[in-house]
């Protein structure tokens, strides 16, 4: 049985991303300053992807938005670093 794809959207300061996960694990990331939901939709994985917590397939809520965001966040705070 294959482990279902769940994606999960979270923003951070000006940093949006979508992480995919499988399982329990980070399988891919699409981050984007702007819509990140029509780069998730252009992209493959998108047909993997069983539920969301943006409104693509089944609703999801649960632990993965908050690994998302502190995923987000971090790589955020390290871009808002470099650019000082």
């Amino acid at each position: 049985m294959k482990e279902r794809r769940i994606a999960v959207k979270a923003s951070h300061s000006f940093l949006q991303g979508i992480c995919v996960f499988r399982g329990s694990f980070l399988e891919d990331l699409i981050l984007s300053k702007e819509d990140v939901v029509s780069k998730f939709l252009a992209d493959s994985v998108r047909e993997e992807v069983m539920e969301s917590n943006f409104g693509y397939r089944n609703s999801y809520r649960g632990d993965l938005e908050g690994l998302c965001l502190m995923i987000v966040s971090r790589i955020s705070e390290k871009l808002n670093t470099i650019k000082q």
